[in-house]
């Protein structure tokens, strides 16, 4: 026998197995041994390695998967990467396998490692080919090297995949045995394992608590990742519900809203009463009910801790819409009363009292600034024919400023309180109208000022350049949570800040985002509040009309009116009476007239006197002999006499009232008393 083995029918070993050794020698050392454990394949049937990894010396059970493949020479393609054929069959195995799989390229004469993900690849082949699985072979082209930065890479995915299959798995054998089959599993792409019904318990069990603290986002995300299939609680319907409305999305929460309504015995008493009240809201946005409609539905809700109170508010602020420039005091006591009946209710949450704290604040500002416009319009009418009077002036300045202090105090004190109680919400709605209440204030300032000797000029850009920022804090603020009407609201004011100061493009740019964000929404009072500001609702515009109105173009008007008043005294100079037809009466500041004594109820219907007791008043000084006395600058007239005298002067409309009457007095042949 021979025992020469040079002489030996051997086996002969291939190139193919020392590259394959040389491979998996360079292979094993590229992972580090404290996070990884590499287990090779004694049977290769398309994995060479399943590998485990390490997470703070702990073994998860968490792992990846390499089929290798060598190569002594290879040529780049054009891109610089290099291509392997794959068996299909190879590429199914390792995707069967349920964990990352890699393929990894070895080149002997680089002495180097390329790699490629199974994921990457799979998705390379269904966009090429959506068929590819009919294929007997792929392509692959390898441009990735194995170096620290892909081992990191390659672990994070492995524990990343591996935590979502466990939660899958756990979810599995928790409901074995008691899974609906409607309940879905859901898988998102970042690897977030959650079912439908761990998304329901959650929104069912703090879904109010996140409207609350205005989280309403986050209940819709969470909703959003529940599938279609399984049927919602009408509690959870109604969290939905509202987190919808609180976001804009006025569609979907009535959508909600209405599957709660159908079930809404199934709630307690409060909750009831919450439902139908938001429901009406909604309704009420799209024109489904009418005004009417809805406050005969608000009016039939029981009284409750909570609604209630915002509904006592809502009605306080429509009371004051409608009555605040009606009155000369602009103070509307039905207002105030109502609001600090809730302020001082043990039985109102912290939120909804600051809710009317903020409303009655809001308030205040309006009635400082009005106070403000009318005390200089008063200082400019009277030095107007009196000289400036710096008594008056400086007595009026002190009340303003006393006013205006006590306004920032108060926001200032508000501001802490909602701070303190968490309510951010609370909080930058306050703060939001603080900016509106300051930009209409130095507005006011600059347009309108003491007309004669003003005593300074001062520079108020940075202050609008602060409010700008402040409100962009709050822009940013309702975004964050979705609020849109806020978000309009904030919007508007800058729009106003923009055009005030001439930023015209900026100012445009900014009104078409609101359009398209009401267009959106399609609910119409939303379009008629951009629409106003748009057709020169701002505040400084307004007031600018206001000027003109009553101050630039009616002296042109006052002048052509004073002219005719001149010649009706010129032609009633003339005439001659028999003085014993007549009645005296004075009209302050014109002088005395003649009153024939059968056109009495002519004269009552030139001041709309309908007193009868007024009218017997009048009787019986005719009577008496006596003069009476009626303020033309007041109309209609309620009382004889002087009254405040030329303090009853507010400009243009009273000098009207004048006019008006001087010439119907002419008409009636009512003769003025020759001046001696």
């Amino acid at each position: 026998m021979e025992h020469n083995l040079n002489k030996m029918s051997l086996p002969k070993r291939s190139k193919n197995q020392n590259l394959e050794v040389i491979s998996k020698r360079i292979f094993e050392p590229l992972f580090d041994v404290e996070k990884f454990i590499l287990k090779p394949e004694n049977i290769d049937n398309g994995v060479d390695y399943r590998c485990e990894i390490i997470y703070d010396d702990l073994v998860t059970g968490f792992g990846f998967n390499f089929q290798l493949k060598s190569k002594e020479k290879a040529k780049t393609n054009k891109n610089g990467t290099y291509s392997k054929n794959l068996e299909t069959s190879n590429i199914q195995y390792l995707l069967n396998n349920a964990q990352p799989g890699y393929y990894g390229f070895y080149i002997l004469e680089e002495d180097c490692f390329y790699y490629e993900c199974l994921d990457d690849f799979i998705v390379k082949l269904n966009n090429e080919n959506p068929d590819w699985e009919k294929q007997s072979n792929h392509t692959l082209q390898f441009s990735k090297k194995i170096d620290a930065n892909a081992i990191k890479l390659i672990y994070d995915k492995a524990l990343k995949k591996g935590i979502t299959l466990r939660k899958i798995n756990s979810i599995l054998a928790v409901k074995s045995g008691q899974f609906n089959f409607a309940d879905k599993i859901l898988v998102d792409y970042d690897g977030n394992v959650t079912s439908d019904s761990e998304i329901r318990d959650i929104i069912e069990k703090f879904g109010f608590e996140l409207i609350n603290q205005s989280n309403w986002n986050k209940v819709i995300e969470l909703h959003k990742r529940t599938s279609n299939s399984l049927l919602h609680s009408t509690r959870y319907n109604m969290i939905v519900g509202l987190a919808y409305y609180y976001s804009g999305d006025y569609l979907s929460s009535l959508k909600k809203l209405k599957e709660a309504i159908k079930e809404k015995l199934d709630l307690d008493v409060d909750l009831q009463n919450h439902l139908i009240f938001i429901t009406a809201c909604v309704k009420l946005l799209f024109q489904m009910i009418t005004e009417e409609e809805y406050k005969n539905i608000i009016s039939a809700l029981p009284p409750d801790k909570h609604i209630s109170f915002h509904i006592q508010i809502d009605n306080a602020i429509e009371i004051l819409k409608e009555k605040f420039y009606r009155t000369e005091e602009l103070r509307i006591e039905e207002f105030e009363s109502s609001l600090q009946s809730i302020i001082s209710n043990p039985a109102a949450s912290l939120h909804v009292k600051l809710r009317a704290k903020s409303e009655l604040l809001i308030y205040e500002g309006k009635i400082a600034l009005e106070n403000y416009k009318n005390y200089v319009c008063k200082i400019n009418a009277f030095e107007e024919s009196i000289g400036v009077n710096m008594e008056f002036r400086i007595e009026v300045s002190k009340k303003l400023e006393s006013q205006f202090k006590t306004i920032e105090n108060q926001y200032t004190i508000l501001y802490k309180e909602a701070q303190e109680a968490n309510n951010y919400f609370a909080f930058f709605y306050l703060f939001s109208y603080k900016q509106k209440y300051d930009f209409e204030k130095y507005s006011t300032f600059e347009i309108l000022k003491v007309v004669k000797e003003p005593t300074f000029n001062q520079d108020l850009s940075n202050n609008f350049e602060t409010i700008q920022n402040n409100i962009e804090r709050c822009i940013n603020y309702f975004d964050s949570i979705g609020h849109v009407e806020n978000i309009l609201f904030c919007q508007s004011i800058k729009h106003e800040i923009l055009h005030y100061q001439n930023q015209n493009e900026a100012a445009k740019i900014l009104l078409k985002t609101m359009e398209e964000k009401v267009e959106l929404l399609d609910i119409k009072s939303f379009r008629n509040q951009v629409s106003f500001i748009k057709n020169g609702g701002t505040n400084h515009q307004m007031l600018q009309n206001l000027l003109n109105e009553k101050i630039y173009h009616p002296k042109e008007e006052i002048q052509r009116m004073t002219e005719e008043l001149k010649e009706f005294d010129k032609i009633d100079k003339d005439i001659k009476l028999n003085h014993t037809d007549y009645h005296q009466i004075q009209l302050f500041p014109m002088g005395n007239f003649y009153i024939h004594k059968d056109k009495l109820e002519e004269f009552y219907q030139v001041f709309n006197i309908s007193n009868s007791k007024l009218k017997d008043q009048f009787k019986y000084m005719f009577e008496l002999g006596v003069v009476p006395v009626v303020n033309v600058y007041v109309y209609p007239v309620t009382r004889e006499g002087y009254l405040r005298g030329n303090i009853e002067d507010k400009g243009f409309e009273n000098f009207k009232n004048m006019y008006n009457a001087r010439k119907i007095f002419f008409e009636n042949k009512f003769y003025r008393m020759k001046q001696k």
